[in-house]
């Protein structure tokens, strides 16, 4: 079933969708299975209880609300006074239930966003590098961060070069968010991982003596030359050792 040409959706009526999506999820979670939801009409005007094995026995609603939501495609009747979720429903309200979560405002320090990285590396690590990578809700149940913030953190790293997506998520009840893998950068700093450039120590003498042929300078000269004779007495291959560890993040200057 495809949504159809309605009215744009009330905010009172997309904190409905996302409600029955949410008891959908716990239905499925607890009973393994989807139940419909029913509802009493009390004369038909004003508040109705919402009848439904994952919501409170208080929950009420506005019929009006419910009725706006099956015109729009979003529920699909099953009774006079009875709808369950219809597929494009579900893609809707996921889709809705993200957008107010990515829009809550996170944060974006370093360290907070870090501890993302570094959760998303550690589920990475233990899973064996899966194909379809870590999904954005198994990086906020392991670290016991907000699904908004720990995506929208994502998309800052992504933006940075840290992570890159791989899957956008599914649509569907309890369906997973986008997920992601970490990027050769993350590797080396986070796993250790050698830079491409196993001959940075050559490059970084080979810069040094460039340095010294093209400046005057006889204080400076006189520098980069001692540092020309320190870095050939220590090696190639020390310098490039460190040269990876700084571009890891293992030890800053």
């Amino acid at each position: 079933m495809t949504l159809v040409a309605a009215p744009p959706l009330t905010e009172q009526q997309v904190d409905l969708l996302i409600l029955l999506l949410e008891a959908d999820e716990r239905s499925l979670a607890d009973h393994r299975l989807r139940d419909r939801f029913a509802w009493h009409t009390r004369g038909g005007m004003g508040p109705t209880q919402l009848l439904h094995r994952a919501v409170s026995a208080d929950q009420t609603v506005d019929p009006i609300d419910l009725e706006a939501l099956v015109t729009a495609g979003a529920l699909e009747r099953t009774g006079q006074r009875a709808a369950s979720l219809s597929s494009a429903g579900i893609e809707l309200a996921v889709r809705l239930r993200r957008d107010r979560q990515t829009a809550t405002p996170a944060d974006v320090s370093w360290s907070a966003v870090e501890g993302t990285l570094t959760t998303m590396w550690d589920l990475w690590l233990e899973q064996g590098a899966p194909v379809l990578g870590i999904s954005v809700d198994e990086i906020g149940h392991r670290s016991q961060r907000d699904l908004g913030a720990v995506e929208r953190q994502l998309q800052l790293l992504e933006q940075a070069n840290w992570v890159t997506q791989v899957s956008p998520g599914f649509i569907g009840v309890a369906a997973p968010g986008p997920s992601y893998s970490p990027t050769p950068e993350t590797m080396r700093r986070l796993g250790g991982w050698p830079t491409a450039d196993q001959q940075a120590g050559a490059h970084f003498l080979e810069a040094i003596e460039a340095q010294l042929e093209a400046t005057e300078d006889p204080d400076e000269r006189t520098r980069l030359r001692s540092l020309l004779d320190v870095g050939k007495r220590v090696g190639e291959g020390a310098i490039t050792q460190i040269l990876v560890r700084l571009a890891s993040g293992q030890f800053h200057i």
